[in-house]
């Protein structure tokens, strides 16, 4: 008795839910004026919010995707004070990814190539003449010779260089994954794809040198070894050493790509398509919290309505 008595109830209940749900759809359309005229308000203060504010300078993102090899430059720790441990080589991802980012790396790669005034005073890139204008308050050009608030200042210091720098640098990697995202932004869509270009090589070449220097080291040691032990059966460990060592000198100094090999080049970006352009992304959001915010003034003021009605 008590199921058959509570079924109408709760199939009425479910049909008061739909009347009200009816009912709110109704209410909105009947204040559609409300939410148009808000979405266009809104719509209308961010346009004019857009084109009153100074664009802010365009800037442009080369991007290039790499995987990381690892250094086949196998070295033994202690300049093969263990000799019968097996080889190690460099980790695969954390050693290029560690100086790449690392103060020396790019303090000698912003020195290598001359960036300081670039990359702090880099104003804006004139299409027409393909050239880079400077900033006149940040460095007189004829003078050479750095400016704060109109007075000659010194060389910007390493840390801010740095700073900057890295500012720019982004490498995005997956978790277990070899493959890595490197992107240089600048105001200059030429030199964000020359500087990434040019790092890539220069990190390579850094990793390379350094396992270079290492199996040098690893070889004129066994070559130590070798006059000073009278025991042939040594000799002959340390003859099989070298000649391992002497197969990894080999490979590293024939590869140019040691440590980055890279699969998507950096590439130059369009002077049309500048990643700091947000001026649609603003004119949409204004527009959608227009209309939230009428559907919401709508919805609530039904809600306030129904509540007075069942009041009275």
């Amino acid at each position: 008795m008590m199921t058959k008595n509570n079924t109408p109830q709760m199939a009425s209940k479910r049909y008061d839910g739909e009347i009200d749900l009816l009912g709110l759809l109704q209410v909105l359309w009947k204040g559609k004026w409300v939410i148009v005229i808000t979405t266009l308000l809104f719509t209308i203060s961010g346009l004019l919010y857009v084109l009153l504010k100074p664009a802010p300078m365009p800037v442009y993102k080369s991007e290039a995707t790499v995987i990381m090899t690892g250094a086949r430059s196998l070295v033994y720790s202690g300049a093969l004070a263990d000799i019968s441990r097996p080889a190690k080589s460099y980790d695969q991802k954390e050693l290029p990814l560690a100086i790449l980012q690392s103060r020396p790396f790019i303090d000698n790669f912003i020195q290598s190539y001359d960036l300081a005034v670039p990359l702090m005073a880099g104003k804006k890139w004139n299409e027409s003449e393909q050239h880079l204008e400077i900033d006149p308050a940040l460095y007189d050009v004829k003078s050479k010779q750095w400016l704060s608030n109109g007075q000659f200042s010194s060389v910007p210091s390493s840390n801010i260089l740095y700073g900057k720098f890295k500012d720019q640098l982004t490498v995005v990697g997956k978790r277990g994954s070899d493959i890595v995202t490197l992107s240089i932004v600048n105001v200059s869509p030429i030199m964000a794809k020359q500087w990434l270009d040019r790092l890539i090589i220069m990190l390579n070449l850094e990793i390379k040198q350094k396992a270079v220097s290492n199996i040098q080291a690893n070889i004129a040691y066994l070559q130590g070894k070798i006059a000073k032990t009278p025991d042939v059966r040594m000799k002959e460990v340390y003859y099989s050493l070298m000649g391992e060592q002497a197969d990894n000198l080999m490979f590293a100094e024939v590869q140019n790509e040691f440590s980055l090999s890279v699969i998507s080049p950096p590439f130059r970006p369009d002077m049309a398509e500048p990643v700091n352009q947000k001026r649609t992304l603003i004119i949409m959001l204004s527009m959608f919290l227009g209309m939230i915010l009428g559907v919401f003034i709508v919805t609530l003021s039904f809600f306030f309505t129904k509540k007075n009605d069942s009041v009275f």
